[in-house]
């Protein structure tokens, strides 16, 4: 019983472990890639940066 509930514990926080390295990992890479972005907009001083999002994609069949 005791055994089986350390394995259990065990198999719990090597599964916290991995989710929080995903996410660690994941916002490493959107933080690089959001300075990229934005340093790279910065660079071209004709035209004020730009922060608000692109518009959205017309898809066929919606209202406009």
């Amino acid at each position: 019983m005791v055994e089986q509930l350390e394995m259990e514990t065990g198999r719990i926080s090597r599964l916290v472990k991995n989710k929080i390295t995903w996410i660690v990992v994941v916002s490493i890479i959107a933080a690089f890639t959001l300075g990229y972005f934005l340093g790279r907009n910065c660079e071209d001083r004709n035209e004020p940066p730009r922060y608000y999002p692109p518009p959205m994609p017309q898809y066929p069949g919606a209202r406009t």
